[in-house]
């Protein structure tokens, strides 16, 4: 539909009409050939110098070749308008019939396609006459008809129309039936020509202006921008504070593409993007760059292809606003996520770093220390002690004993000393047989393909505490008979399966943080896996096991 600007400001050439807008549609009650010629030259005439296509549909009275005279005699260059097919003369037989009958829907038809060419090759509508002398009364019905229809449709166009009508072949019911048809009728009373208006049409028009204004209001007063383009992506209206951002008046944008506005590429873009909109019919939601003030910034624009009565794509409306800042913001705290995963990863890895050297300390100094001490006291009982001194040194060489063991627990639990003097492999296999199997009866299987996989230490102690997390979760909450881990390498990446044929849970990253998918132990380890380039996949199904996948960089090799 046009709004109030698009249709404004086109001249008549009519006095008592003045300035009309698109979408006019009148009538014209006709005694004689020189009453047509009054109201019609002048019409034709202020079109012609509108930069309008002209279409005068001739019927007897006039015929062509009367029309042609009277228009060159108002029209010095009417002849150039001919030529140049500015002006169009066509007998109401080969524009209102079709093998001898009247189709309406060809007409109605004909006419959007003259508008559709005449915006093409740069006019900025059409203007049109057409009589309805040529019918026989038996068709008028057909004709009132058509009438009705070109009042609903032209009020949608660029399109300015006078229907004709002579009064000799009008009742009074006829000349009522035009009227309603029309926007408002001209006829000559005692020698001068008068305006008669379509009350019900007035009112309609003054509803739809009040309406109009309300929605023109609302319109300029958003902080978004807004603007309407045509299915060939050329601009119909916008709003003010998008005519601001391309320093034009939102009057002045009708006609243009984004190639008068923005650099070629991003045009070019821009256009992309309203054919995929017109082609599928499906409104877009998304980010693009725009200049503002020379300026590049982030917008969000939302784009909807416009449809017609008839549900045909005849158009684009967009509205977009800046995120520039929103963008900045966002980045600035997925910067500071980063920061901090990374930092929390790195603690993490300290953390990691320091239980193992708490484990070596308690090893080589404590646990063996210890271990000369048992060995020192087991010689001393092999001599011969009185019995009160003999059984308080089989107590103490116990509970030294028993501190040894606890103290190696405690080196294992800190950091396993198999995983640094025979690695990854090993102390896997280990903790699986003897805490999974032999401690809780879960069957265990373990597959190394046999290639060697060198590892940083960072993350080959990440992997093991990974698997020990993972084999704890299958003890606590997977009911599961059998768990099998498998360690092979994969190009530079070494991969651990960790498998079990327990009750499983609905997958997903969103799961880490569950108490099935490990708790928090797990979603950090995920963290620190990410952190130093590695990944950990999680596949299950309620009923249907689970296996988790972990993956991470093998050490690179050093150039010499």
């Amino acid at each position: 539909m046009l709004s109030n600007k698009q249709r404004s400001a086109r001249k008549a050439g009519i006095d008592l009409l003045g300035d009309v807008r698109w979408g006019s549609h009148f009538c014209l009650f006709y005694e004689t050939e020189e009453d047509l010629i009054d109201i019609l030259v002048p019409y034709f005439k202020a079109g012609l110098k509108n930069n309008e296509l002209c279409i005068w549909v001739t019927s007897e009275p006039l015929s062509e070749k009367k029309v042609k005279n009277a228009l060159r005699g108002a029209i010095p260059d009417f002849d150039q308008y001919l030529k140049s097919g500015q002006m169009e003369i066509i007998p109401h037989n080969r524009w209102y019939l079709h093998n001898g009958k009247f189709d309406l829907q060809r007409v109605l038809k004909e006419v959007i396609n003259k508008l559709n060419q005449a915006l093409k090759i740069g006019f900025d509508g059409i203007r049109i006459t057409g009589d309805s002398a040529w019918h026989e009364k038996t068709d008028w019905e057909n004709f009132s008809d058509y009438e009705r229809q070109v009042n609903i449709a032209i009020g949608k166009y660029r399109m300015i129309a006078i229907c004709t009508y002579c009064l000799d072949k009008c009742s009074a019911s006829d000349i009522v039936d035009v009227v309603s048809s029309h926007e408002s009728a001209l006829i000559r009373k005692e020698g001068d020509w008068e305006v008669i208006e379509n009350s019900e049409r007035k009112k309609a028009e003054e509803a739809l202006q009040a309406s109009e204004k309300k929605y023109r209001t609302l319109l300029e007063n958003l902080p978004q921008k807004i603007f309407l383009k045509d299915k060939d992506s050329v601009y119909i209206s916008c709003n003010e504070n998008y005519a601001r951002d391309l320093k034009i008046k939102a009057k002045e944008i009708a006609g243009k593409t984004d190639y008068d506005f923005f650099p070629e590429e991003l045009a070019h873009k821009y256009m992309a993007a309203d054919k995929r909109v017109i082609k599928f019919s499906k409104t877009e939601d998304i980010n693009e760059k725009y200049i503002r003030e020379g300026k590049k910034v982030i917008v969000h624009m939302v784009k909807t292809p416009v449809r017609d009565e008839q549900g045909n794509v005849t158009g684009i409306l967009s509205i977009f606003w800046d995120i520039t800042s929103q963008r900045r913001a966002q980045k600035k705290l997925l910067d500071y996520q980063k920061r901090l995963r990374d930092l929390t990863s790195e603690m993490s890895l300290t953390e990691e770093r320091e239980r193992r050297r708490l484990a070596i300390e308690l090893h080589d100094q404590i646990t063996q220390k210890l271990i000369l001490f048992k060995i020192n006291l087991g010689s001393l009982r092999q001599k011969e002690l009185p019995t009160e001194l003999s059984k308080p040194l089989d107590e103490i060489y116990e509970d030294i004993n028993e501190i040894i063991q606890d103290t190696r627990s405690l080196t294992f639990d800190l950091c396993s000393p198999t995983l640094y003097e025979l690695g990854l492999e090993a102390a896997i296999r280990e903790w699986l047989n003897e805490e999974v199997q032999q401690k809780h009866g879960i069957k265990t299987e373990f597959e190394d393909d046999g290639q060697p996989k060198p590892l940083d230490d960072d993350v080959c102690a990440l992997l093991y505490r990974a698997v020990r997390e993972l084999l704890v979760n299958v003890i606590k909450h997977a009911n599961a008979r059998n768990v099998k881990v498998s360690v092979c390498k994969e190009k530079n990446n070494i991969c651990i399966n960790v498998i079990d044929d327990g009750t499983g849970f609905i997958s997903g990253v969103e799961n880490l943080t569950s108490n099935r998918a490990g708790g928090f132990g797990l979603f950090s380890i995920r963290e620190r896996l990410t952190y130093l380039g590695g990944s950990i996949k999680i596949d299950s199904k309620p009923s249907q096991g689970t296996q988790v996948t972990l993956a991470a960089q093998l050490k690179r090799k050093k150039n010499n």
